[in-house]
């Protein structure tokens, strides 16, 4: 959910709505660059289209189930405005339904981006079978990490791995699975 943000655009394309700042952004783009990603928490397409822009194949999974009104078409308006339909494939469903799912079907990824509910419940759920979903040696990135006004994104990170992630952009954590890790 965005509950603050500001309007930005990718290389000068149509602004669209995004919690992610431009030091989160950097970030993103380089973990995105030529890899395969999947994102939780898509809203408007900001960050799936900034990935997509960095060379990546996008998955996007959000139910646009109202938290952020009429995103579903926000998002398609956005992906056909900066010409990604080949890049960005949505999936509109639950992560607590499309992530298994994806599991089963041996799908991977390079990157999984955890922007979605910030319950801790969800966000523990996001992050574990995100993790599972990633190839080894790709990376984890959540967003609102030590947000106050996300507290469940904390909760459940630090519970997960006490250890703290392997680095920090703003509220954006990131941890690296290493090259024989398969479980957390």
């Amino acid at each position: 959910m965005i509950l603050t943000g500001r309007w930005a655009s990718v290389n000068g394309g149509p602004p669209i709505l995004t919690a992610i700042d431009p030091e989160e952004t950097d970030a993103l783009r380089g973990l995105a660059h030529r890899r395969t990603v999947l994102e939780i928490g898509s809203a408007y397409g900001y960050s799936a289209i900034l990935m997509a822009k960095a060379g990546a194949r996008v998955t996007t999974v959000d139910p646009h189930a109202g938290e952020n009104p009429g995103s579903l078409e926000r998002l398609q308006d956005n992906i056909d405005a900066y010409r990604f339909r080949n890049r960005i494939d949505p999936i509109v469903a639950t992560s607590q339904y499309a992530l298994p799912e994806l599991k089963r079907s041996g799908r991977r990824f390079d990157l999984v981006f955890v922007d979605g509910d910030h319950s801790t419940a969800a966000c523990w759920h996001d992050a574990t079978v995100g993790w599972e979903l990633l190839r080894p040696g790709g990376h984890l990135a959540c967003h609102d990490y030590q947000e106050a006004s996300c507290p469940g994104v904390t909760e459940a990170l630090d519970g997960i791995w006490p250890g703290g992630p392997d680095g920090l952009v703003g509220s954006l954590w990131i941890k690296q699975k290493e090259a024989t890790d398969e479980a957390v």
